[in-house]
């Protein structure tokens, strides 16, 4: 509906979403209390209840996705990865170590995850590391432009101009 759409659009233009209707609001609720299973929207009111700060109902939200497969466990570990990297710049040694050891038969969470692990190196200033696994990421999956954007954005910084530019064309 359109009211997906429009929390979509908010989320991709502000980079979070900080005013969310109550018609959404109500719409999730009804659907998840038809559902509960059901990943979209579970991960919807996770981001919705994240908005500036990680707090128990978004832990809860999370780990009702993890128990539903082990798709489903990748990407609330991503999800959480992310959170934590943009929010709390604290992505620590054990959450690593879980993304390290996940994989899915989904070539597109794998690419994720290789996607959330150079995160980690881009925190601890590994440009080396970090590289590696965007790399990994692009090759297990070319269809995520952030992949892309992202290690064309860190040639950038090594001055590998020609080589961030023709990523950044395949990113778009």
């Amino acid at each position: 509906p359109d009211l997906i759409k429009n929390f979509f659009d908010q989320v991709m233009s502000n980079g979070m979403c900080k005013e969310v209707t109550v018609g959404l609001k109500e719409f999730l609720d009804r659907e998840l209390e038809r559902n509960p299973r059901n990943i979209e929207f579970l991960l919807i009111t996770a981001i919705i209840k994240t908005n500036n700060m990680i707090n128990n109902e978004t832990i809860k939200l999370l780990k009702k996705i993890i128990k539903i497969s082990d798709e489903t466990e990748a990407i609330a570990t991503i999800f959480f990865a992310f959170i934590r990297d943009l929010w709390h710049h604290f992505f620590d040694e054990n959450l690593l170590k879980k993304l390290e050891n996940m994989e899915t038969e989904d070539p597109e969470i794998n690419s994720m995850i290789k996607y959330a692990i150079s995160w980690f190196y881009r925190s601890k200033n590994n440009s080396e590391l970090e590289e590696k696994y965007l790399k990994e990421s692009i090759k297990i999956f070319q269809g995520h432009a952030w992949n892309y954007i992202s290690l064309a954005n860190l040639y950038e910084i090594q001055n590998r101009k020609e080589d961030a530019k023709q990523l950044r064309e395949k990113g778009y």
